[in-house]
């Protein structure tokens, strides 16, 4: 089932999985944030993060904006490795993830 994500916030269980793929933009520190809350809360997270302008399709960000970015991913990394999930290099492989989670449970 996929939910709107502040539903997902207060009204999922514990043996749900969230797929978070983390976008790149002006967006994904806020996604980052709200990957780091559900990993707190003893969620099982399975995160695929993009690297900003990894493309070179986007304008570069401010130094600001890069600055916050790189914070945020390193506090998620941190959050990731402190309760044993995994961040993913691609989306495909979070997918396959959650597949097997499924299938084997």
């Amino acid at each position: 089932e996929i939910l709107p994500f502040y539903d997902v916030l207060y009204e999922s269980r514990p043996d749900d999985v969230h797929l978070m793929i983390i976008p790149e933009g002006e967006h994904s520190t806020l996604c980052m944030m709200q990957a780091a809350f559900l990993l707190g809360r003893g969620s099982h997270v399975v995160l695929y993060m993009k690297d900003y302008c990894a493309d070179g399709t986007r304008a570069p960000p401010s130094p600001t904006a890069q600055k916050d970015y790189r914070r945020c991913r390193v506090y998620l990394q941190d959050m990731a490795i402190l309760h044993g999930m995994h961040i993913f290099d691609s989306p495909e492989e979070c997918v396959e993830h959650v597949k097997h989670s499924i299938v084997g449970s």
